[in-house]
This record gives structure tokens, C-alpha cells and sequence, in this order.
């Protein structure tokens, strides 16, 4: 079996191994987040490609009582204002009408 180099483009350990725990920064995105659920705000989260923000955004959800908070998924692409709307919209069960 071939092993990997010990410092492949960077890494300490291999960029394919699945970091076990909480990432690092999770508390401070945690008090972020809900910071801006208490202000009623949006908040965006961006990153590459592996960058963390899936797990990230699964670890602060776990910490909202389903009783309080409705999570909802809505994936960014390329989308209209109205269509992200109706994706909201949506999640909530609510019909909606278009022009």
C-alpha cells in the first residue's frame, strides 16, 4: 500500500482523513450566529470547497431547540430574489402567488 508524504502541499495530515470534533472556531460562530438570531437578522456564510461550513452550520443547528428555531436549507446558486422567496416560502409550507 502506498503511504502519503507526511507534508503533502501543506497539510500535517492528510487533506483526505475526516477531522473528528468540533473545529476550532465553532464558539465564536456559535455566539455569531446567535447573536444575529436574536437581532432577527440574515447571516451569510461563505468558504471554499471543504472549507468546514456544512459541519459548521450542523454543529451551531444541533444547538437550537427545535420548540425555538425551524432550520431550513436553501443552497445558493443562481437565483432570483423571488426565487429565493419561494424557496423560503416553501420550507414554511406557505403557498404563494406569482405575477
Amino acid at each position: 500500500m502506498n503511504a502519503l508524504p507526511e507534508n503533502l502541499d501543506g497539510y500535517h495530515t492528510s487533506p483526505l482523513q475526516v477531522q473528528e470534533g468540533p473545529l476550532p472556531a465553532l464558539d465564536p460562530l456559535e455566539r455569531r450566529v446567535f447573536f444575529t438570531l436574536n437581532q432577527k437578522a440574515i447571516s451569510v456564510i461563505t468558504g471554499g470547497i471543504g472549507s468546514g461550513k456544512s459541519k459548521s452550520l450542523r454543529y451551531v443547528s444541533s444547538k437550537c431547540h427545535s420548540s425555538e428555531y425551524k432550520i431550513i436549507a436553501i443552497v445558493g446558486g443562481n437565483y432570483s430574489v423571488m426565487d429565493l422567496y419561494r424557496q423560503i416560502l416553501l420550507n414554511f409550507g406557505t403557498s404563494y402567488m406569482s405575477y
